[in-house]
């Protein structure tokens, strides 16, 4: 079975108004938090991989302090077309991805990959989906257990197998 991990890039940093949008880094929060989110998921046994991310500093940044946390296997790839994308598009480039990788992960923005976690996960636990639905701060991955047989057929959704946000994992 394949998965789709979900992930908003962690809490980004406001205090140089001089950067454009795509060059803002991770705040303190977003770099403490980041790799649990990742140990969170390699505990449950979600390791992608292959992850596809924004080029943005902000999910180039997660991506960087998440990865250890997988382990030495996952790649990483950079697109373009992630940067502020749609759902439509994110799906496009989830349908790219090669046959043999069974997990992958996508790293994005809000609003689409809000809306891809929110299109894919068909079939949830009626309060983490509840959950969910409120909204996908930074930092959030969700995973997702798809139907079909190959990354072509992602847009068919699934089970959301598990919701790690931030916040409860700073709270424990």
């Amino acid at each position: 079975m394949r998965h789709l991990i979900a992930v908003r890039h962690a809490k980004s940093s406001w205090d140089d108004h001089s950067l454009a949008d795509h060059d803002r880094p991770l705040n303190a929060r977003g770099r403490r938090v980041a790799p649990i989110v990742a140990a969170t998921l390699s505990d449950a046994g979600h390791v992608p991989d292959l992850a596809y991310s924004s080029t943005s500093a902000r999910t180039r940044e997660t991506w960087s302090l998440m990865a250890p946390g997988f382990g030495t296997g996952p790649e990483a790839r950079f697109h373009p077309d992630l940067y502020l994308a749609s759902l439509e598009t994110i799906l496009e480039v989830v349908a790219s991805a090669p046959p043999e990788v069974q997990t992958l992960m996508v790293l994005g923005h809000n609003p689409g990959i809000f809306q891809l976690a929110l299109h894919l996960s068909r079939r949830a636990d009626a309060e983490e989906f509840r959950t969910l639905r409120v909204g996908m701060p930074t930092g959030t991955a969700v995973v997702v257990a798809l139907d079909g047989n190959g990354w072509q057929d992602v847009a068919q959704g699934g089970e959301m197998v598990m919701l790690v946000l931030p916040r409860r994992l700073e709270d424990s």
